[in-house]
């Protein structure tokens, strides 16, 4: 896997750049830097001769899970909301330890990492937690919309739990199911996936 990437990493940077995304490392607190894809217009609006600094487009933030990073995972959800010009400013951060984000800070270069070495098992330990939680509550009325996509042949959350969530979340949520895709559907269907994620955002 590490050696597919390092040969198709050049040409993803490519691409990015040339849908107007870019790379940026950002300090956090001293010792600890994170990993962003941004587009490459906000990072102008400091800039007071720039026109677009009065007009700040409402930003989407993409979240990788337990494997691989950030842009590896949200690869044809960016393309596509800038290939399309969609009206919003996408982030796509390397969560810390993974990608290109990192901390030497010796409170964590020590204990903190040990909590993602094994990262395959612990993410077995932590599926297999979820699925026997049957107990499980989530705090419902959030004020806030919510739209769940789903693959109908998700093995981690089936749709039971995906049902169950939604009906926990509140009268907000919505769910969609997304045929013949599994616990990764953003990667398996985007297509399907990047349908209804612009059906979304563009009711936001």
């Amino acid at each position: 896997m590490g050696n597919i990437f390092a040969v198709i990493k050049p040409i993803i940077h490519g691409v990015l750049k040339a849908v107007g995304m870019t790379s940026q490392m950002v300090e956090i607190e001293p010792g600890t830097t994170m990993h962003f894809w941004v587009p490459t217009e906000t990072i102008h609006y400091h800039n007071p001769n720039n026109k677009l600094l009065n007009k700040p487009k409402p930003a989407v933030v993409f979240i990788h899970g337990f494997v691989s990073n950030g842009i590896l995972t949200w690869l044809f959800q960016v393309l596509s909301l800038r290939i399309s010009g969609a009206d919003f400013a996408i982030y796509v951060p390397d969560l810390l330890f993974f990608g290109d984000s990192f901390t030497d800070r010796p409170e964590r270069s020590t204990s903190f990492q040990v909590m993602f070495a094994n990262r395959k098992e612990k993410t077995e330990l932590l599926e297999a937690l979820v699925v026997s939680d049957k107990d499980a509550t989530i705090i419902p009325k959030y004020s806030q919309r919510i739209y769940l996509l789903c693959g109908d042949d998700d093995k981690i959350f089936n749709m039971a739990m995906s049902d169950n969530m939604k009906q926990k979340l509140g009268e907000n949520a919505t769910i969609e199911y997304i045929k013949k895709a599994g616990h990764l559907v953003q990667l398996e269907r985007p297509c399907s996936y990047n349908h209804y994620l612009k059906k979304f955002l563009s009711y936001s």
